[in-house]
């Protein structure tokens, strides 16, 4: 009967002690440095979708207003040490433009991150508009509620333009 094999010889308990002291430790780190890298890699993948899925619904809503009321948003601003909001637009159809002011339902409202709603009370004087030119419009930044760098909204004739970003 042979009882050397019940027992471990002194090279299996070293190999153990190995594999105990390094081997499992390194593949412990191994799997967290990898579990650490796989999910940056699928947050930045995450991130990408949901900006192509913001610049498609950007494109949409453009292409709307700019079929609708024959303008496209250029840019927001804040001006006059925070007390101004400036959006600026191209007239692209000066045919649909002419008739931007003529409701205050249609003439372009922001709505700022904590929902506040900024949009003109009174109907500003109408005036000629020639495409390919830009033109401006002053709001109350009522509160301080749009800030430099922040996302509104700006909602023409019911279409919102989401996710617009304000210069900073």
């Amino acid at each position: 009967m042979k009882t050397a094999a019940l027992y471990p010889t002194e090279t299996q308990k070293m190999t153990g002690k190995l594999l105990k002291s390094i081997v499992l430790p390194a593949l412990v780190i191994l799997l967290a440095v990898g579990g650490y890298f796989g999910y940056r890699v699928w947050d930045a993948a995450q991130k990408a979708r949901e900006a192509a899925r913001i610049l498609q619904m950007q494109e949409q809503a453009a292409a709307a207003i700019a079929d609708r009321v024959g303008v496209r948003v250029t840019q927001v601003m804040v001006t006059a040490d925070g007390g101004l909001v400036d959006l600026r637009y191209e007239v692209i159809d000066s045919d649909k433009a002419i008739f931007l002011f003529d409701d205050l339902t249609v003439v372009p409202r922001l709505i700022a991150k904590d929902g506040t709603e900024i949009a003109l009370v009174d109907l500003p004087h109408r005036h000629s508009v020639e495409p390919g030119l830009s033109y401006f419009i002053l709001y109350r930044n009522i509160e301080g509620a749009i800030e430099p760098a922040d996302e509104v909204t700006v909602v023409v004739d019911n279409v919102h333009l989401e996710h617009f970003k304000v210069a900073p």
